[in-house]
């Protein structure tokens, strides 16, 4: 028979991985934006114009490694949001059987 407490807490706990991730994920990429400005900032008073700066703020280790955090944080959230969708799935599934079973169990008798 179906628990469907379980069913319940897979559910939740998944969704809250998924949620957890996209919320990394939408900081970081909310974050490039003013990391590029303050970096294209910094790279002013060597360069010859703004265009230079910010050619040098986007070639910086800094945002390089924010680049592939986000990247990462992406691919984080859309694994946890496969993980739930499947979860998901599994749950009709498993409501389907014991539909069935229980069908075939009134049939059988």
């Amino acid at each position: 028979m179906i628990d469907p407490n379980k069913i319940y807490l897979e559910l939740v706990t998944t969704g809250e991985k998924w949620a957890e991730a996209q919320f990394l994920a939408n900081q970081l990429d909310d974050a490039t934006k003013p990391l590029l400005a303050k970096l294209t900032l910094d790279a002013m008073p060597l360069a010859k114009s703004v265009a230079a700066a910010e050619k040098k703020a986007l070639a910086s280790q800094p945002y390089r490694e924010h680049i592939t955090a986000t990247n990462e944080a992406k691919r984080d959230m859309l694994i946890a949001k496969i993980k739930y969708n499947a979860t998901e799935r599994l749950c009709d599934l498993r409501r389907t059987q014991e539909s069935s079973h229980r069908a075939a169990m009134s049939t059988a008798t």
